[in-house]
Protein backbone atom coordinates (compact mmCIF):
# COMPACT_ATOMS: atom_id res chain seq x y z
CA UNK A 1 0.00 0.00 0.00
CA UNK A 2 1.32 3.43 -1.16
CA UNK A 3 1.92 5.61 2.21
CA UNK A 4 1.12 9.31 1.71
CA UNK A 5 -0.36 12.25 4.00
CA UNK A 6 -2.76 13.69 1.89
CA UNK A 7 -6.15 14.64 2.91
CA UNK A 8 -9.42 13.21 1.17
CA UNK A 9 -9.62 9.88 2.33
CA UNK A 10 -12.76 7.60 3.00
CA UNK A 11 -13.15 4.70 5.51
CA UNK A 12 -14.42 1.05 4.20
CA UNK A 13 -17.99 1.95 5.53
CA UNK A 14 -17.98 5.40 3.52
CA UNK A 15 -17.01 3.93 0.30
CA UNK A 16 -19.48 0.75 0.38
CA UNK A 17 -21.93 3.79 0.94
CA UNK A 18 -20.81 5.65 -1.86
CA UNK A 19 -20.49 3.01 -4.10
CA UNK A 20 -23.70 0.71 -2.89
CA UNK A 21 -21.70 -2.64 -2.35
CA UNK A 22 -21.15 -5.17 0.24
CA UNK A 23 -17.66 -5.18 1.57
CA UNK A 24 -16.99 -8.78 0.08
CA UNK A 25 -17.42 -6.49 -3.54
CA UNK A 26 -14.70 -3.75 -2.34
CA UNK A 27 -12.47 -6.36 -1.68
CA UNK A 28 -12.85 -7.66 -4.97
CA UNK A 29 -12.10 -4.24 -6.64
CA UNK A 30 -9.49 -3.95 -4.92
CA UNK A 31 -7.78 -7.48 -6.06
CA UNK A 32 -8.46 -6.67 -9.38
CA UNK A 33 -6.47 -3.35 -8.84
CA UNK A 34 -9.72 -1.51 -9.66
CA UNK A 35 -9.48 0.60 -6.55
CA UNK A 36 -6.30 1.28 -4.08
CA UNK A 37 -5.69 1.00 -0.51
CA UNK A 38 -3.44 3.68 0.98
CA UNK A 39 -1.65 3.47 4.72
CA UNK A 40 -1.96 6.72 6.59
CA UNK A 41 -0.29 7.35 10.04
CA UNK A 42 -3.40 8.62 11.81
CA UNK A 43 -5.17 5.20 11.32
CA UNK A 44 -4.22 1.59 11.37
CA UNK A 45 -6.81 0.19 8.53
CA UNK A 46 -6.66 1.45 4.94
CA UNK A 47 -8.16 4.14 3.75
CA UNK A 48 -9.12 5.42 -0.07
CA UNK A 49 -8.74 8.73 -1.71
CA UNK A 50 -12.21 9.95 -2.32
CA UNK A 51 -11.59 11.13 -6.03
CA UNK A 52 -10.77 7.49 -7.41
CA UNK A 53 -13.68 6.50 -5.46
CA UNK A 54 -15.94 9.34 -7.27
CA UNK A 55 -13.69 8.28 -10.65
CA UNK A 56 -14.55 4.71 -9.95
CA UNK A 57 -18.41 5.57 -9.78
CA UNK A 58 -18.80 7.88 -12.84
CA UNK A 59 -16.82 5.58 -15.04
CA UNK A 60 -18.62 3.40 -17.81
CA UNK A 61 -17.51 0.81 -16.27
CA UNK A 62 -19.14 0.41 -12.65
CA UNK A 63 -22.58 -0.88 -12.17
CA UNK A 64 -24.27 0.15 -8.98
CA UNK A 65 -26.80 -2.23 -9.53
CA UNK A 66 -24.56 -5.20 -10.50
CA UNK A 67 -22.41 -4.57 -7.53
CA UNK A 68 -24.86 -5.21 -4.87
CA UNK A 69 -25.83 -8.39 -7.27
CA UNK A 70 -22.42 -10.18 -6.62
CA UNK A 71 -23.40 -10.44 -3.18
CA UNK A 72 -27.07 -10.47 -2.90
CA UNK A 73 -28.18 -12.68 -6.12
CA UNK A 74 -27.87 -15.97 -3.75
CA UNK A 75 -28.92 -14.15 -0.56
CA UNK A 76 -31.80 -16.17 1.52
CA UNK A 77 -32.98 -12.65 1.83
CA UNK A 78 -35.32 -10.85 -0.63
CA UNK A 79 -33.29 -7.53 -1.64
CA UNK A 80 -34.31 -4.38 -3.63
CA UNK A 81 -32.46 -1.49 -4.59
CA UNK A 82 -34.56 1.33 -4.57
CA UNK A 83 -33.94 4.94 -6.08
CA UNK A 84 -35.10 7.97 -4.32
CA UNK A 85 -38.83 7.57 -5.42
CA UNK A 86 -39.15 3.97 -4.20
CA UNK A 87 -38.32 2.74 -7.56
CA UNK A 88 -36.96 -0.76 -8.17
CA UNK A 89 -33.54 -0.49 -9.64
CA UNK A 90 -32.35 -3.99 -8.52
CA UNK A 91 -34.35 -6.92 -7.02
CA UNK A 92 -32.57 -10.39 -6.52
CA UNK A 93 -33.96 -13.94 -6.77
CA UNK A 94 -35.68 -14.52 -3.25
CA UNK A 95 -37.29 -10.92 -4.11
CA UNK A 96 -38.92 -12.71 -7.08
CA UNK A 97 -39.70 -15.80 -5.52
CA UNK A 98 -41.85 -14.15 -2.52
CA UNK A 99 -43.71 -11.62 -4.68
CA UNK A 100 -43.94 -13.91 -7.90
CA UNK A 101 -42.84 -11.50 -10.90
CA UNK A 102 -39.35 -12.11 -12.06
CA UNK A 103 -36.52 -9.98 -10.78
CA UNK A 104 -36.53 -8.57 -15.16
CA UNK A 105 -40.51 -7.74 -14.62
CA UNK A 106 -39.73 -5.82 -11.25
CA UNK A 107 -37.27 -3.38 -12.32
CA UNK A 108 -38.50 -0.01 -13.51
CA UNK A 109 -41.79 -0.77 -11.21
CA UNK A 110 -42.56 1.23 -8.36
CA UNK A 111 -42.25 -0.29 -4.84
CA UNK A 112 -46.26 0.32 -4.06
CA UNK A 113 -46.83 -2.37 -6.31
CA UNK A 114 -45.55 -5.01 -4.53
CA UNK A 115 -46.92 -3.84 -1.11
CA UNK A 116 -50.00 -4.52 1.12
CA UNK A 117 -51.74 -1.22 0.80
CA UNK A 118 -51.47 -1.32 4.82
CA UNK A 119 -47.79 -1.33 4.89
CA UNK A 120 -47.44 1.36 1.71
CA UNK A 121 -47.43 4.62 4.05
CA UNK A 122 -44.85 3.34 6.16
CA UNK A 123 -42.57 1.54 3.54
CA UNK A 124 -43.07 5.17 1.56
CA UNK A 125 -41.71 7.27 4.57
CA UNK A 126 -38.79 4.43 5.68
CA UNK A 127 -37.40 5.06 2.27
CA UNK A 128 -37.52 8.71 2.32
CA UNK A 129 -35.85 9.04 5.86
CA UNK A 130 -33.43 6.26 4.73
CA UNK A 131 -32.28 8.55 1.45
CA UNK A 132 -31.32 11.45 3.61
CA UNK A 133 -30.84 10.00 7.41
CA UNK A 134 -29.47 7.01 8.44
CA UNK A 135 -31.12 3.48 8.48
CA UNK A 136 -34.50 2.51 9.49
CA UNK A 137 -36.23 -0.88 10.42
CA UNK A 138 -39.59 -1.94 9.88
CA UNK A 139 -41.49 -5.22 11.65
CA UNK A 140 -44.18 -6.53 10.06
CA UNK A 141 -43.84 -5.15 6.68
CA UNK A 142 -46.57 -6.85 4.24
CA UNK A 143 -45.52 -7.78 0.90
CA UNK A 144 -47.92 -9.35 -1.47
CA UNK A 145 -47.23 -12.98 -2.58
CA UNK A 146 -47.26 -14.59 -5.25
CA UNK A 147 -50.44 -16.00 -4.78
CA UNK A 148 -52.16 -12.87 -3.54
CA UNK A 149 -51.58 -13.74 -0.28
CA UNK A 150 -49.95 -10.78 2.46
CA UNK A 151 -46.34 -11.93 3.61
CA UNK A 152 -44.85 -10.13 7.03
CA UNK A 153 -41.33 -9.54 6.92
CA UNK A 154 -38.34 -7.90 9.18
CA UNK A 155 -37.65 -5.23 6.56
CA UNK A 156 -34.73 -2.68 6.95
CA UNK A 157 -33.96 0.31 4.46
CA UNK A 158 -30.38 1.44 4.29
CA UNK A 159 -28.82 4.31 2.60
CA UNK A 160 -26.44 3.63 0.05
CA UNK A 161 -24.81 7.02 -0.08
CA UNK A 162 -23.38 9.65 2.61
CA UNK A 163 -25.95 12.07 3.57
CA UNK A 164 -26.58 15.20 1.94
CA UNK A 165 -26.05 13.08 -1.55
CA UNK A 166 -28.64 11.77 -4.20
CA UNK A 167 -29.16 8.77 -2.78
CA UNK A 168 -30.30 4.76 -3.29
CA UNK A 169 -31.94 2.33 -0.52
CA UNK A 170 -31.19 -0.78 0.15
CA UNK A 171 -34.33 -3.29 1.23
CA UNK A 172 -33.85 -6.03 2.84
CA UNK A 173 -36.90 -8.37 4.01
CA UNK A 174 -35.89 -11.16 6.19
CA UNK A 175 -38.77 -14.10 6.81
CA UNK A 176 -40.19 -13.50 10.60
CA UNK A 177 -41.67 -17.33 10.40
CA UNK A 178 -38.71 -19.06 11.56
CA UNK A 179 -37.92 -16.79 13.76
CA UNK A 180 -40.93 -16.30 15.07
CA UNK A 181 -41.86 -20.16 15.18
CA UNK A 182 -38.20 -20.61 16.91
CA UNK A 183 -38.76 -18.44 19.98
CA UNK A 184 -42.49 -19.26 20.52
CA UNK A 185 -41.22 -22.58 20.94
CA UNK A 186 -38.14 -21.87 23.45
CA UNK A 187 -41.24 -19.27 24.98
CA UNK A 188 -43.18 -22.42 25.72
CA UNK A 189 -40.08 -24.80 26.79
CA UNK A 190 -39.39 -22.22 29.61
CA UNK A 191 -42.88 -21.49 30.97
CA UNK A 192 -43.15 -25.60 31.21
CA UNK A 193 -39.38 -25.66 32.98
CA UNK A 194 -39.63 -22.77 35.20
CA UNK A 195 -43.58 -24.39 36.42
CA UNK A 196 -42.97 -27.87 36.79
CA UNK A 197 -42.74 -28.86 40.12
CA UNK A 198 -40.10 -31.49 39.25
CA UNK A 199 -36.57 -30.63 38.91
CA UNK A 200 -35.28 -30.35 35.52
CA UNK A 201 -31.91 -30.62 34.62
CA UNK A 202 -30.38 -30.63 30.82
CA UNK A 203 -26.64 -31.31 29.97
CA UNK A 204 -24.59 -32.38 27.05
CA UNK A 205 -23.02 -35.81 26.48
CA UNK A 206 -20.23 -35.10 28.52
CA UNK A 207 -22.33 -34.25 31.60
CA UNK A 208 -21.39 -30.54 31.63
CA UNK A 209 -24.87 -28.94 32.67
CA UNK A 210 -26.67 -26.58 30.45
CA UNK A 211 -30.18 -25.34 32.05
CA UNK A 212 -31.73 -26.12 35.60
CA UNK A 213 -35.00 -25.02 36.35
CA UNK A 214 -36.19 -23.24 39.80
CA UNK A 215 -37.31 -26.58 41.32
CA UNK A 216 -34.19 -28.14 40.65
CA UNK A 217 -32.41 -25.06 42.38
CA UNK A 218 -34.60 -25.69 45.08
CA UNK A 219 -34.18 -29.23 45.88
CA UNK A 220 -29.89 -28.52 45.75
CA UNK A 221 -29.77 -25.24 47.74
CA UNK A 222 -28.42 -23.15 44.57
CA UNK A 223 -29.82 -20.07 42.28
CA UNK A 224 -30.42 -22.45 39.09
CA UNK A 225 -28.12 -20.11 37.15
CA UNK A 226 -24.60 -21.48 39.63
CA UNK A 227 -25.55 -24.65 38.51
CA UNK A 228 -24.87 -24.19 34.67
CA UNK A 229 -21.55 -24.93 33.50
CA UNK A 230 -21.25 -27.55 36.92
CA UNK A 231 -21.22 -31.47 35.86
CA UNK A 232 -23.57 -34.55 36.79
CA UNK A 233 -21.76 -36.47 39.42
CA UNK A 234 -21.22 -32.79 41.43
CA UNK A 235 -24.67 -32.92 42.37
CA UNK A 236 -24.83 -36.28 44.08
CA UNK A 237 -23.64 -37.12 47.43
CA UNK A 238 -20.46 -38.93 48.24
CA UNK A 239 -22.75 -40.94 50.53
CA UNK A 240 -24.00 -42.64 47.63
CA UNK A 241 -22.55 -46.56 46.62
CA UNK A 242 -19.29 -45.84 45.31
CA UNK A 243 -19.82 -45.06 41.71
CA UNK A 244 -23.54 -44.04 41.55
CA UNK A 245 -23.19 -40.57 39.74
CA UNK A 246 -21.47 -42.51 36.91
CA UNK A 247 -24.22 -45.02 36.98
CA UNK A 248 -26.23 -42.40 36.11
CA UNK A 249 -24.68 -40.82 33.44
CA UNK A 250 -23.95 -44.41 31.54
CA UNK A 251 -27.13 -45.22 32.16
CA UNK A 252 -28.98 -42.31 30.25
CA UNK A 253 -26.31 -42.31 27.36
CA UNK A 254 -27.56 -46.32 26.89
CA UNK A 255 -31.10 -44.62 26.88
CA UNK A 256 -32.81 -44.45 30.18
CA UNK A 257 -31.86 -44.68 34.16
CA UNK A 258 -33.55 -44.05 37.19
CA UNK A 259 -33.19 -44.93 40.63
CA UNK A 260 -33.25 -43.14 44.65
CA UNK A 261 -29.85 -41.49 45.46
CA UNK A 262 -28.89 -38.59 47.73
CA UNK A 263 -28.29 -34.85 46.48
CA UNK A 264 -25.38 -32.93 48.22
CA UNK A 265 -26.63 -30.38 50.72
CA UNK A 266 -25.20 -26.63 51.42
CA UNK A 267 -22.86 -27.60 54.85
CA UNK A 268 -25.26 -28.57 57.64
CA UNK A 269 -28.23 -29.53 55.86
CA UNK A 270 -29.67 -32.81 55.76
CA UNK A 271 -28.48 -34.34 52.24
CA UNK A 272 -32.18 -34.72 50.49
CA UNK A 273 -33.35 -38.46 49.06
CA UNK A 274 -34.39 -37.87 45.31
CA UNK A 275 -36.06 -40.27 43.10
CA UNK A 276 -34.03 -39.87 39.21
CA UNK A 277 -34.97 -40.41 36.13
CA UNK A 278 -32.09 -39.95 33.61
CA UNK A 279 -32.72 -40.50 29.71
CA UNK A 280 -30.94 -39.65 26.83
CA UNK A 281 -32.18 -36.80 24.07
CA UNK A 282 -31.29 -37.93 20.15
CA UNK A 283 -30.62 -36.13 17.43
CA UNK A 284 -29.67 -38.10 13.53
CA UNK A 285 -29.06 -41.29 15.52
CA UNK A 286 -26.48 -39.27 18.01
CA UNK A 287 -27.00 -38.48 21.56
CA UNK A 288 -27.34 -34.89 21.39
CA UNK A 289 -28.02 -34.63 25.38
CA UNK A 290 -29.34 -35.64 28.53
CA UNK A 291 -32.10 -35.04 30.37
CA UNK A 292 -32.63 -35.94 34.52
CA UNK A 293 -36.13 -35.50 36.34
CA UNK A 294 -35.80 -35.29 39.77
CA UNK A 295 -38.51 -35.81 42.21
CA UNK A 296 -38.34 -35.59 46.01
CA UNK A 297 -38.14 -39.11 47.53
CA UNK A 298 -38.51 -38.53 51.52
CA UNK A 299 -38.18 -40.81 54.09
CA UNK A 300 -42.13 -41.53 54.54
CA UNK A 301 -42.15 -42.36 50.81
CA UNK A 302 -39.05 -44.56 51.09
CA UNK A 303 -41.11 -46.40 53.67
CA UNK A 304 -44.02 -46.70 51.78
CA UNK A 305 -42.03 -48.14 49.22
CA UNK A 306 -40.15 -50.70 52.05
CA UNK A 307 -43.85 -51.55 53.00
CA UNK A 308 -44.76 -52.23 49.14
CA UNK A 309 -41.83 -54.75 48.69
CA UNK A 310 -42.00 -56.45 52.23
CA UNK A 311 -45.70 -56.91 50.64
CA UNK A 312 -44.38 -58.44 47.32
CA UNK A 313 -42.16 -60.93 49.39
CA UNK A 314 -45.02 -61.80 51.52
CA UNK A 315 -46.77 -62.66 48.36
CA UNK A 316 -43.81 -64.88 47.32
CA UNK A 317 -43.52 -66.59 50.45
CA UNK A 318 -47.17 -67.34 50.67
CA UNK A 319 -46.62 -68.85 46.99
CA UNK A 320 -43.50 -70.87 48.18
CA UNK A 321 -45.49 -72.21 50.86
CA UNK A 322 -48.54 -73.63 48.75
CA UNK A 323 -46.05 -75.46 47.02
CA UNK A 324 -44.59 -77.07 50.03
CA UNK A 325 -47.25 -79.88 50.22
CA UNK A 326 -47.63 -80.51 46.60
CA UNK A 327 -44.19 -80.94 45.90
CA UNK A 328 -43.16 -82.93 48.48
CA UNK A 329 -46.36 -85.60 47.32
CA UNK A 330 -44.96 -86.13 43.91
CA UNK A 331 -41.10 -86.56 45.22
CA UNK A 332 -42.56 -89.29 47.49
CA UNK A 333 -44.56 -90.37 44.64
CA UNK A 334 -41.28 -90.63 42.60
CA UNK A 335 -39.39 -92.31 44.81
CA UNK A 336 -41.87 -95.03 45.52
CA UNK A 337 -42.13 -95.34 41.83
CA UNK A 338 -38.71 -95.84 41.35
CA UNK A 339 -38.47 -98.32 44.50
CA UNK A 340 -41.12 -100.13 42.72
CA UNK A 341 -39.04 -100.34 39.22
CA UNK A 342 -35.42 -101.28 41.21
CA UNK A 343 -37.86 -104.48 43.22
CA UNK A 344 -38.57 -105.46 39.58
CA UNK A 345 -35.89 -105.05 37.92
CA UNK A 346 -33.83 -107.35 40.29
CA UNK A 347 -30.48 -107.17 40.15
CA UNK A 348 -30.06 -105.31 36.64
CA UNK A 349 -26.84 -103.93 35.81
CA UNK A 350 -25.56 -101.51 33.65
CA UNK A 351 -27.35 -98.52 32.10
CA UNK A 352 -30.76 -99.42 33.57
CA UNK A 353 -29.50 -99.38 36.93
CA UNK A 354 -27.26 -96.57 36.53
CA UNK A 355 -30.39 -94.55 35.52
CA UNK A 356 -32.71 -95.43 38.59
CA UNK A 357 -29.45 -94.83 40.98
CA UNK A 358 -29.32 -91.31 39.05
CA UNK A 359 -32.85 -90.18 39.75
CA UNK A 360 -32.94 -91.31 43.30
CA UNK A 361 -30.27 -88.64 43.42
CA UNK A 362 -32.30 -85.88 41.87
CA UNK A 363 -34.88 -86.30 44.12
CA UNK A 364 -33.03 -86.06 47.14
CA UNK A 365 -31.21 -82.65 45.32
CA UNK A 366 -34.42 -81.33 44.45
CA UNK A 367 -35.91 -81.75 47.96
CA UNK A 368 -32.39 -80.42 49.47
CA UNK A 369 -32.94 -77.26 46.87
CA UNK A 370 -36.60 -76.84 48.09
CA UNK A 371 -35.56 -76.74 51.37
CA UNK A 372 -32.74 -74.24 51.15
CA UNK A 373 -34.80 -71.87 49.18
CA UNK A 374 -37.51 -71.92 52.04
CA UNK A 375 -35.03 -70.95 54.29
CA UNK A 376 -33.82 -67.72 52.51
CA UNK A 377 -37.30 -66.89 52.51
CA UNK A 378 -37.92 -67.55 56.21
CA UNK A 379 -40.19 -69.85 55.67
CA UNK A 380 -40.07 -73.11 58.20
CA UNK A 381 -39.10 -76.08 56.53
CA UNK A 382 -41.22 -78.14 54.80
CA UNK A 383 -42.31 -81.89 56.35
CA UNK A 384 -40.11 -84.57 55.32
CA UNK A 385 -42.65 -87.05 53.55
CA UNK A 386 -42.98 -90.86 54.71
CA UNK A 387 -40.73 -92.98 53.53
CA UNK A 388 -38.34 -90.45 52.20
CA UNK A 389 -36.67 -89.34 56.07
CA UNK A 390 -33.29 -87.53 56.00
CA UNK A 391 -30.36 -89.46 56.23
CA UNK A 392 -31.20 -92.95 55.32
CA UNK A 393 -29.18 -94.99 53.62
CA UNK A 394 -30.87 -95.78 50.18
CA UNK A 395 -30.04 -99.01 48.59
CA UNK A 396 -30.22 -99.35 45.20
Amino acid sequence: MERTREEGYLETAQVCNQLGIHRSTLWRLVREGRLRQYSVPWSKHPRYRADEVRALKQGPAFDQSGGVAAWAENALEAVWLLDARACVRYANAMAARVVGRSAGAQVGAMLAELLAPESLAPALSAVERASHESAVRLTGLALRGARGEVLRRDATFTPMFPEGAPTEVLLIARDLTPDREAAEANSRTRTTLEASPLGILIADPAGVLLAANPAAGALLGAPPESLIGGRLDSLFSSHNPVGAADAVHRGALAGCWQGELRLRAPEGDSEPWVRVTAAAAWDDGRVAGLLLLIETWDEERRREQERLTAAQLQGAVRALQALEAPLAERLQALEGNLRLLKMSLGSAEGLVAQGLHGAASACDELLALARSLWTEAGIAAPPTPKGLAPGRERVV
